[in-house]
Parts: C-alpha cells; structure tokens; sequence
C-alpha cells in the first residue's frame, strides 16, 4: 500500500463478511487541494511480484487478455457520502518495460459501468478492447487502450493496483481474493 509515504497494509486473519483473511489498510491524513477538494496523494494496493511472478510466468499473461480481473472489496469505516477523489482510477495494470523501458499504465476508473459506494463488492472487469481502459499519456486525455497497449502490459505485467483512497476524508478498505482469469 502506498501514497508517497508508504502505509504497511494489515494482514487481518478474521472474515468479515466475504473477506476472510484479507488485507486492509486506510488513511486520516489527507492532503487536499484547495481548488478540487480532493485528495492530492491517493493510497492504493499494489501487488507484490508474487502475484504477477505466480507459477513462474514472471508477468507474462498473455492469456488474460479477454479474461477478467476480479476481486472481493468492502470499506471498514468512512463516509462515501461526502466528496469523493477525482480520478477514481480503480485499477490499474503496468508494464515497468514496455514501450522501450518508459512503461506503460492501464486504468479502469470507476464510472457508472464500475460503481463502488464503499459496500462489500465482487468487482469484475474484463480485461481486453472496448472495455473502457484507458492508457495514462502524459498531458493528454487518457485515451482508450489498443489492443497492442493491453496485449503489451499483459506480456510482462509488473504491478496491479486497487484504488482504496476513494474519500476525500479517511476511509478504510479491505482487499481480498484478488484473481486474474484466463478467457
């Protein structure tokens, strides 16, 4: 988990609801800005290289393309009827090599297609062309992903991220059964 300073996610050995034995983490501090009202450092779950190395494949996963991404989230605590964070990138997977070592980010913002109200959710998001990722340009307006853009970061995956820094004020998040789907 990090926002800049890195915040040690807890491993909880309990089950609330459908997490059981999840991770969780949350923030009080808020950096926000003073035009916007929102958070200027938002906190996220990265994935460490267990989750992209699994069985070996060191971040090759060609065959999610197609296939989903899915995983059980649910807030501890906070107030998702104040102001939320803008963008609300909820998921983002990167290439730390692709594009000649410059890397490329993809993003999933959450949208009416992928609300998240802090509830305890499954999300489910497939991973492929036309739907709606989006690949980080700086300076421009985050256009659609191609299909080489998604093919290129599944080849040699090295993060996903899970937004969890959703509120403009402190809100905890919990994060379980994070899994990639071949189609």
């Amino acid at each position: 988990v990090g926002n800049g300073d890195m915040t040690t996610p807890l491993y909880m050995t309990i089950t609330a609801g459908m997490l059981d034995r999840y991770i969780a983490a949350g923030d009080e501090v808020s950096a926000l800005d003073p035009d916007t009202g929102t958070d200027r450092r938002k906190w996220y779950f990265v994935s460490g290289s267990d989750f992209v190395n699994f069985a070996g494949l060191r971040g090759f996963l060609a065959g999610a393309f197609g296939g989903t991404l899915r995983f059980t989230i649910k807030a501890t605590y906070g107030d998702w009827s104040s102001t939320l964070n803008s963008p609300l990138d909820f998921i983002s997977l990167e290439c730390g090599k692709c594009d000649y070592g410059r890397g490329i980010r993809l993003v999933r913002f959450a949208d009416v297609s992928l609300p998240w109200d802090g509830t305890e959710q499954v999300i489910e998001v497939t991973i492929g062309l036309g739907h709606l990722w989006r690949r980080v340009v700086t300076g421009s307006s985050w256009p659609l992903a191609s299909q080489c853009d998604i093919a290129a970061v599944l080849s040699a995956l090295t993060s996903v991220s899970i937004l969890g820094d959703f509120t403009a004020s402190g809100e905890g998040v919990g994060v379980d059964n994070v899994e990639m789907e071949v189609a």
